[in-house]
Parts: structure tokens; sequence; C-alpha cells
């Protein structure tokens, strides 16, 4: 019960701080934290019966929360390695929980009031909409509920610096680096540079979509056990059954072809270059985040052999492409 609370308010104290901290995204933090100051004490009181609930139908009660509970009380049962686990799993809920939620909210009335029109454009502008408040939702409810009761531990939380860096570049606050980062020099999208009675329009509609669907169908495909950083069980079906990463991809190649860098400026000028060395930038990043999950991931069996039979028998590798993996 103490680790819990202990684990909770963390959680609040993080926001108010990020809610200091970065003032473009205060109002984000600022939704969580204060509905937060309403949702505590009825977590609090109801916290005790659902211990009671899930510790009846447990194999093994004796999990990680009694564990540093106990050691609350008695010096003597102090294990400094379950302690470094269970912080680095409370550094991560507390991070992510209050931007997932605060964002959730916050895009949920972006999306509802998104018009709904018969042009590309808009349709375009609401499926991105709707896939962010997806994308955000699962987030909310993957950090939240993390128990052994429906197989969704954190059975292991990663421990180097470069995984916790190449993942935290890419949310607030310091996502303002990765978008400084790819800001490009000129505001035109695919929809300003290619003509709407073209074929290549409508391809290229088609095209960006699809992308975009596809990261939020891996997102979907993770369900409650979608977390960054954290290891949990393999996920090896729908849209992983092609590639490992296939979020970053969609999404690294959606942002290509929704902002076509390498047009609307004259070519190999000093602006063209801007937004090509920006954004294949940003795809660095990405990449170095695929890397540095890959990494961890490998320590685990299953993970193992499910990297070795993509890299045989992936997407990638059927497509003549054997060098992304």
């Amino acid at each position: 019960m103490k680790a819990f609370v202990l684990q909770l308010v963390c959680v609040v104290c993080m926001a108010f701080l990020a809610m200091q901290v970065a003032s473009e995204y205060a109002a984000t933090f600022m939704t969580f934290v204060g509905d937060m100051i309403f949702i505590i004490p009825v977590i609090i009181l109801l916290s005790p019966f659902y211990i009671t609930f899930v510790d009846r139908r447990l194999a093994n009660p004796e999990d990680e929360y009694a564990k540093i509970g106990t050691m609350f009380v008695d010096k003597n049962k102090i294990d400094v390695e379950i302690i470094k686990s269970f912080m680095l799993k409370t550094l991560v809920k507390s991070i992510f929980i209050p931007y997932m939620y605060g964002g959730f909210i916050d895009n949920l009335a972006l999306l509802l009031s998104t018009p709904v029109a018969a042009n590309p454009v808009t349709l375009s502008l609401l499926l991105f909409n709707i896939g962010i408040s997806i994308d955000m939702l699962i987030g909310v409810f993957g950090y939240l509920v993390t128990s052994s009761l429906i197989n969704n531990q954190v059975k292991d939380t990663d421990r180097n610096f470069l995984g916790w860096a190449f993942a935290l570049v890419c949310y607030p606050p310091l996502f303002d680096l990765l978008h400084n980062l790819h800001q490009q020099t000129d505001n035109l999208i695919w929809s300003d540079i290619l003509p709407s009675n073209s074929i290549v329009y409508w391809i290229m509609f088609g095209a960006i979509n699809v992308l975009w669907i596809i990261y939020w169908l891996a997102t979907i495909e993770f369900g409650m056990g979608f977390s960054n950083l954290s290891w949990r069980k393999l996920v090896n079906t729908g849209v992983y059954r092609y590639t490992k990463h296939p979020a970053y991809v969609a999404k690294n190649l959606y942002w290509w072809l929704h902002t076509l860098p390498f047009c609307g400026v004259a070519w190999f000028s000093a602006n063209w270059w801007h937004n090509m060395l920006a954004l294949f930038g940003t795809s660095l990043v990405y990449y170095g985040r695929a890397c540095s999950e890959e990494r961890h991931l490998m320590k685990f069996p299953e993970y193992r052999a499910y990297a070795e039979h993509i890299s045989k028998h992936g997407l990638f590798r059927k497509l003549k492409l054997p060098f992304i993996k």
C-alpha cells in the first residue's frame, strides 16, 4: 500500500515539475494535475480493496509492491536491486502518464472540433487526430495498468542512458529539441505542392494515410502492454509480423511524404539542404531510438528469436532491402 501511494505521488510530482519547466506544455500537464487532485483520494480509498482483490487471485502475491512495502517497516530486508527496479518503473510512469493523459484530453477536444469535409486535406487531418487520440489513450492504460493478474507486468526496464535519451527527446518537454531539428524553411506540405487534379496527388493522399494507419495499428497491437523503455512480453502479431519497429518506420515515412522536403524550394539551394538534413536528422534520432531498444530487448531469448526471424523473412528482406533490418 505504501509503495503504491509513493508511486502515485511521484507521478503527480513529476507532472507538476514538468508544468513548471515546460511552459509551452503547461496546459497539458495542468489537465492531469487538476484531475488528479480529485482522483487521488478516490484511488487511495479504493486501493486496499483493489490490493485485496488482486492478492487473492495471484499465484504469488508477494510482488514488487509487497516487497517494497516490507522494506518500509523492516530495514533488514532492504534489497537495493529491487529498489532500483521499482524506482526505474516509477520514473517511467511519472514521465509518461501525465503527458499521455493530458495529451489525450487535449487532443480529444481537438478531434471533436475537427471539421468533417469531403476533401483530402481535411480527411487526412481527421485521421491524424484520430490516430493521436488512440495512441495516447492506449498509452494511458498501458502505463497505468501493470499487473501480473493480466500478464501485463513490467519485467525489465532499460538502464542505459542512451536508451532514455533517445526516448525522452521524442516527448515533451525535450521534444522541442527534435521539433527545432526538423523545422523546415517553408510551411508547404504535400497538398500545397502537388496539383489536386493529378494522379500523383491521389497516390500521395493514399500513401500518407496508409502509413498513418499503420502507425496506430502498431500501437493498438501492444494494447495495455504499451510502454516505452520497458519489457513486458513479445509482440509479433499484426504489423509486427512484417518488420520490427513498424511505428517508427511508418511515422518517418509519413513525415517525408507529408512535408516533401525536397520540393517547394529550389533544388540544392541552402534551403533545400536545410530541409533535407533537418528531416534526415529526425529520422536518425528514431534510428538511434530503435537501435537502443534493440540493445535492451536482445537480453530476452524470445525477442532474439523474433529478430532473427524478421532478418530472414521480414518485409524489407523480401523487398531486397536487407540493410533495413
